[in-house]
């Protein structure tokens, strides 16, 4: 049987700062399969709308181009990820499967399902923390085993914890050996032959107005121009340029779908920001979280919905 180690595609739509993808091609671990599960609601709600879902399609389909560029793609099915699993373990020999950490609490039930069918096939099983600056666990474990309730306590915690990890290096894709699905398998299992559309998913466009494209590669160049914004900011002696003088006059451009499903990872943010000012400053003053408090306040809120089944449901 083919020895393969699974990428499992959830949240985390990128090939830079991808613990799971560098785990996933260690040496010994087989060839890589990239898959992506659509069960509904991964990494999506059941609420999603046509605008929603046609850019999580456009994330997936620039990583399906850049696997394709190195002679693979991104398998996609549309299925429960533990019946995939458990299909998927009886053709082949998988040796482990990665995947970035889903801290919200509506997921928990889809992951250790997973992680139980893992641990009876004896299957390794490898999360990474890549939604998030801090592992959320972690900070609450920090508190004593509940979550900072206000934003200056969660600061004063993740002080205590000390900064977030710095980006993991790059994978160079053309290095790595991948996995092949026989067409036969592929067909028996219902894998899509090519990234679907919303239409073929059942969603129906409801208005002409899309406002921003996912995927990978654009999510960077925007990145790169945000960066420069930014530094430029801080060479004219101010921060948050977005928030002082913000751009009314030419289409929006905010990062913040990019930042949610994963196609620019937070860390590389987060760290591009502070190292912008230690240039300009010569960290003389030290970087603070004034200028990247969006980021920490994104973290506070996820710490807080984390292990919360109740989350969703304050204000009702």
């Amino acid at each position: 049987m083919q020895k393969v180690s699974i990428l499992w595609f959830r949240n985390g739509l990128r090939i830079h700062d991808n613990g799971s993808l560098i785990k996933a091609t260690e040496e010994g671990q087989g060839a890589l399969l990239p898959i992506f599960i659509y069960d509904g609601e991964t990494p999506v709600t059941k609420l999603c709308g046509y605008n929603k879902m046609a850019f999580l399609l456009e994330c997936l389909l620039d990583l399906d181009k850049q696997f394709r560029e190195v002679g693979t793609q991104l398998y996609f099915i549309k299925g429960n990820p533990t019946d995939v699993f458990r299909k998927l373990s009886k053709n082949l020999k998988i040796t482990s499967i990665c995947f970035d950490q889903d801290c919200e609490p509506i997921w928990l039930e889809r992951d250790n399902d997973v992680k139980n069918l893992c641990s009876s096939h004896k299957i390794p099983c490898f999360e990474h923390i890549g939604a998030t600056l801090w592992d959320p666990l972690e900070i609450i474990e920090a508190n004593g085993g509940t979550p900072p309730l206000t934003y200056a306590h969660f600061v004063h915690v993740t002080m205590g914890v000390g900064p977030p990890p710095r980006p993991c290096p790059n994978v160079d894709l053309a290095a790595v050996e991948f996995a092949t699905l026989p067409d036969d398998l592929q067909a028996e299992m219902g894998f899509f032959t090519a990234i679907p559309t919303p239409e073929l998913l059942g969603f129906t466009r409801t208005t002409e107005n899309k406002v921003y494209r996912g995927g990978e590669t654009v999510a960077l160049k925007f990145f790169n121009r945000r960066v420069q914004t930014e530094k430029e900011a801080f060479l004219d002696g101010s921060f948050l340029p977005n928030r002082r003088d913000p751009d009314i006059l030419n289409p929006p451009r905010s990062l913040s779908p990019d930042l949610k499903f994963g196609c620019i990872s937070v860390r590389l943010f987060y760290w591009s920001i502070m190292d912008a000012f230690e240039q300009v400053y010569e960290s003389n003053p030290k970087p603070s979280y004034a200028i990247v408090n969006q980021l920490i306040w994104r973290e506070f809120f996820y710490v807080m919905a984390a292990n919360n089944p109740f989350y969703g449901e304050i204000g009702k």
